[in-house]
């Protein structure tokens, strides 16, 4: 499982620097970010794998809608 993790995290990481050219560290950010949520969630006893996706998933979604919100510049 821990292989296929961070095959999905290179696999990223290869669409924006490879074909982007674009050095990214936000890469890290988000997986330490659902890492961190799925230790939480198992310290305070959730023991369901799904769960910990779920909750990894919606709280790194939600940071990721708050980063692209803050960072977006339009006008009109």
């Amino acid at each position: 499982m821990r292989i296929m993790i961070l095959g999905m995290a290179a696999m990223g990481l290869n669409l924006i620097l490879g074909f982007g050219g674009l050095v990214s560290f936000g890469h890290a950010a988000f997986i330490g970010l659902g890492a961190y949520a799925v230790g939480i969630s198992q310290f305070h006893g959730i023991d369901s794998g799904w769960l910990h996706t779920l909750i990894a998933l919606g709280l790194t979604g939600v940071l990721g809608l708050v980063i692209g919100f803050l960072s977006l510049r339009t006008s009109g």
